[in-house]
């Protein structure tokens, strides 16, 4: 069974995994106009497209930094340790229900033969 937390991760790695989607789509869409441009397939070219398009790629972090390449480290670590707490957490909600049921089996079995109460 999986618990609320990890049912509201799923849910938003979900909604993050279909908004990655919907930009590829769109960054597709935007590569193949240029290309088209560059081949000259295209003969009527939108300089104001272009303008905009060259604002939006101004705008994108350049990988090649040093301060990209840290905070993408960063990005990762924080998620690699969410799953690791994540997993601890479980691996203790498990030890707990299986420490419950068998202190409670042995409580009923010592009650049946007698045992202390």
């Amino acid at each position: 069974m999986l618990m609320p937390i990890m049912i509201t991760a799923v849910a938003h790695l979900a909604r993050l995994q279909n908004a990655i989607r919907m930009l590829n789509l769109r960054i597709s869409t935007v590569k193949k106009y240029l290309e088209r441009v560059n081949s000259g397939e295209i003969k009527e070219i939108d300089y104001n497209l272009l303008r905009q398009i060259q604002n939006l790629v101004k705008m994108l972090p350049t990988m090649s930094t040093t301060e990209f390449r840290e905070e993408s480290l960063t990005e990762f670590n924080d998620s690699l340790l969410q799953t690791f707490l994540a997993s601890v957490t479980k691996g203790s909600h498990d030890i707990i229900d299986h420490y419950n049921t068998a202190y409670d089996r042995q409580a009923r079995i010592g009650m049946r033969f007698g045992g202390i109460h």
